[in-house]
């Protein structure tokens, strides 16, 4: 599973890199262009789940 915890002290452009990259690699683990992730556990203790979608498809 894709790691969703997203890294600490990035700047906006490396956030959006990091959410771009992440997007991408869930559509090449599952297969879909859209979804719903499973929960993981987050860095402080909450969980984390994601939700993606592409406009291309």
């Amino acid at each position: 599973m894709v790691d969703l915890n997203m890294p600490d002290g990035l700047s906006d452009d490396e956030r959006v890199q990091w959410l771009r990259e992440t997007g991408e690699a869930l559509r090449r683990e599952t297969g879909r262009s859209s979804g719903v992730t499973e929960h993981q556990p987050g860095k402080d203790g909450q969980s984390v789940w994601g939700i993606w979608w592409s406009d291309d498809g």
